[in-house]
């Protein structure tokens, strides 16, 4: 990688505010905000294949600036197995780890709406679909962060809850700049990005065809690209074919929800070693009767 930038990754989770965060840093103005916030390079090629693809994502970036990238696919072990030491191959031991979690039996509802309102490939009833594994694994944090202190360390490793960074975002924010090593700005924004709830689908017509591998090596890298005032044409296009939804989901029964809670218990036990005091008392707060309202 370039060596006059230095590099950061938001590794997820996946419906924990990542998406966020990331446009929290990049209102920075030493931090370069590219044109896609989640752009998955690690899960796909080879070493060279994929520093050849950051070469051209960061390619627009001053020298000196701070370039990172937010994709939740980096936190999800089951499958995505190798990112780790793909990453420390591609940007070296100097890389830095972000990661937010939140309490995993609403990081499993949320996810599970979020793929049904997207893809309406599953049960619109979680009780009736909360045993695939990626509901669980997904929410196993302590898992997921060893796997990247075993290639990193955890010196580089930063882990923050969903609930301190949305209560506490400025202090957040400014524990975040000084792991990045930049000083920290007053955040002026109080939004939060991608929620669920507010989620506009492609007509399902379309949306098969950007799973294809088409659509994900040739047709979407040209429309993620600028155009007209620093938005890519994607993103145009998105806002264009997509529709809202208004989807009533079941209410999540206590049965369900303790047999989850069951498969977090031990790996929240560990989350401890990870966490700075502040966040650690948010994580002792969790449990499967403190679920928030789900997004």
């Amino acid at each position: 990688m370039n060596k006059d930038r230095s590099h950061f990754l938001v590794i997820g989770a996946m419906k924990a505010a990542s998406s966020s965060l990331f446009d929290d840093l990049c209102i920075h103005p030493e931090v370069f905000k590219p044109i896609e916030k989640e752009p998955h390079i690690l899960v796909d090629g080879p070493v060279d294949v994929i520093k050849e693809k950051y070469h051209k994502f960061f390619d627009q970036a001053p020298k000196g600036a701070l370039c990172g990238e937010a994709s939740t696919g980096y936190s999800k072990s089951m499958t995505y197995p190798d990112v780790p030491n793909l990453a420390m191959q591609v940007f070296g031991a100097d890389l830095k780890i972000i990661y937010i979690i939140r309490n995993p039996l609403d990081r499993a509802i949320s996810h599970h709406r979020y793929l049904y309102t997207r893809y309406k490939d599953r049960d619109v009833d979680f009780n009736n679909d909360y045993r695939r594994g990626e509901y669980l694994d997904y929410g196993l944090y302590g898992k997921q962060i060893k796997l990247w202190s075993n290639v990193f360390g955890s010196e580089g490793i930063r882990v923050v809850t969903f609930d301190r960074y949305l209560r506490e975002r400025q202090s957040c924010y400014d524990d975040l700049c000084e792991f990045l090593n930049i000083p920290s700005i007053e955040l002026t924004v109080n939004t939060v990005s991608n929620v669920t709830a507010d989620l506009a689908t492609l007509p399902p017509f379309i949306q098969r065809r950007t799973e294809g591998a088409l659509y994900k090596n040739i047709i979407r890298p040209m429309l993620v690209r600028e155009g007209a005032e620093n938005k890519s044409y994607l993103g145009w296009l998105r806002k264009r074919l997509r529709k809202s939804q208004n989807i009533q989901f079941p209410a999540v029964s206590e049965a369900v929800a303790r047999e989850l809670w069951k498969e977090f218990e031990p790996d929240i036990a560990t989350l401890g070693q990870w966490l700075d005091a502040e966040d650690l008392e948010y994580v002792k707060g969790w449990s499967c009767d403190s679920a928030s309202s789900i997004a």
